[in-house]
């Protein structure tokens, strides 16, 4: 368990605050095991604290290069000594790593999983306390599923998804524009399909309602869905849509969904996945010291044939 959570961000973490709690468990529980276990935790945690102490701030490292290895404790224990007094190996044993799991089946479709791990190493940087734990799990997992929905429906062939799929027809002079709900009744329908309880038009979130909304544990995740048809730009987004979008983010972690339904007309064509995928952050509005993260996709519509190119 304890390699398992060293293979991922954040994963010392999220160990020492289990190993805090239980160590200070109240022995309520009428369990005989439950002193035995809190007694190692305690020594195990006054190990990986001295461990630390020990080996300055970049510690984890040797411990991250070594995890998923079918190694013993013991020579796990020593290797990470000895790594430890060799920051060059152990920087070359990390590229080893990251090769390792970049080269490890995301997507079937190239595209979608190189915009994943993109967007993913993104989210690292741009928002470290809040992308997490259990939470950037949850991400991880939506999140793929909407790339694969933008991708589907970047490719699909006009009128071959019927009355469900019309909002993404090439418009008319004059006609009405296609509304968000319907975009979100499809989005939801397939989020559903790969096995997410998303829920749509959720009240009582951040003062207001949000439109698609889901909570695999104990975070809910959102998304807020606009559509546009005047500038498809992730700046134009930001200061149109980002203040509403951010403001569902008001008592969980500072990330969520932004996603946009791209009417503008489009005499070159569409653009690819990697262009439909952006990760912005922004001040926290009211004086929230925290920074807020959103997770931008552009869901193409308003399609020409490639004929009429």
């Amino acid at each position: 368990m304890e390699q398992s959570l060293l293979a991922r961000e954040g994963g010392l973490a999220l160990l020492d605050q289990w190993l805090a709690e239980l160590s200070t468990a109240p022995e309520t529980d009428q369990d005989p095991t439950t002193p035995i276990v809190r007694e190692q935790a305690i020594a195990l945690r006054e190990s990986l604290t001295a461990g630390r102490q020990a080996l300055g701030p970049k510690a984890d490292s040797p411990a991250t290069a070594l995890a998923g290895l079918p190694l013993h404790p013991d020579d796990a224990e020593r290797l990470s000594g000895y790594l430890a007094t060799a920051p060059e190996l152990t920087e070359r044993l990390a590229s080893m790593w990251e090769a390792r799991q970049a080269q490890e089946s995301v997507d079937e479709i190239p595209v979608v999983a190189a915009a994943y791990r993109k967007t993913r190493t993104e989210l690292r940087q741009q928002c470290p306390d809040g992308y997490t734990g259990q939470f950037a799990a949850d991400i991880d997992r939506i999140l793929l599923f909407l790339l694969r929905f933008l991708d589907l429906r970047l490719n699909e062939t006009q009128k071959f998804g019927g009355d469900a799929r019309k909002y993404l027809r090439r418009l008319k002079k004059d006609e009405d524009k296609p509304l968000e709900k319907e975009l979100g009744r499809d989005l939801r329908d397939f989020l559903r399909g790969q096995g997410l309880r998303v829920e749509l038009e959720v009240s009582n979130v951040g003062a207001g309602r949000v439109d698609i909304a889901w909570r695999p544990n104990d975070e809910l995740i959102t998304l807020e869905l606009k559509r546009d048809w005047a500038n498809p730009a992730w700046d134009a987004y930001t200061k149109a849509f980002l203040p509403q979008a951010i403001a569902y983010q008001v008592n969980g972690p500072p990330v969520n969904f932004l996603v946009v339904l791209d009417l503008t007309d489009k005499p070159d064509g569409l653009a690819a996945v990697p262009a439909c995928v952006h990760v912005r952050t922004v001040p926290g509005p009211a004086g929230d010291p925290r920074p807020r993260t959103v997770i931008m996709l552009r869901i193409q519509g308003n399609k020409r044939d490639p004929h009429e190119l």
